[in-house]
């Protein structure tokens, strides 16, 4: 008699860390393949904007905040066909929020953008203005 052991390896999914202001240029993703980002939100943000933008293909957006986004659980989805993707959270609360790209037909070349505003440099600029 012989005993067999068998298990399921999980694997964690590549997160890419994101800062505000910041742009990434030429992804790339096969049919159904996704990625996944965080960016760290502090208390005095506003805005949070996610953009998808150029190349060909078609890659859908969704953003979620403390979790990974699904096709089913998010705070934000953007999807046509193309990829141009918009997300806006208006008064994100402080934590991470990751964003997810999944790939509806495979892409090339698309860029990503992400930021906020912060309300202490918002009062700045509004100070300089007067």
């Amino acid at each position: 008699m012989s005993l067999q052991i068998s298990y399921n390896e999980v694997v964690e999914p590549i997160v890419t860390n994101l800062i505000n202001n910041q742009l990434l240029n030429n992804l790339t993703a096969d049919k159904n393949e996704s990625r996944l980002f965080k960016i760290a939100i502090p208390e005095n943000a506003r805005n949070l904007s996610v953009k998808l933008f150029g190349g060909s293909g078609d890659v859908d957006l969704y953003l979620r905040k403390a979790v990974t986004p699904t096709e089913k659980l998010y705070d934000c989805r953007s999807y046509n066909n193309a990829n141009t993707e918009n997300c806006l959270i208006s008064e994100p609360t402080s934590d991470t929020w990751y964003i997810l790209l999944l790939a509806y037909k495979a892409y090339n070349g698309v860029s990503i953008e992400v930021n906020y505003i912060e309300k202490e440099a918002e009062q700045v600029l509004s100070l300089i203005h007067i």
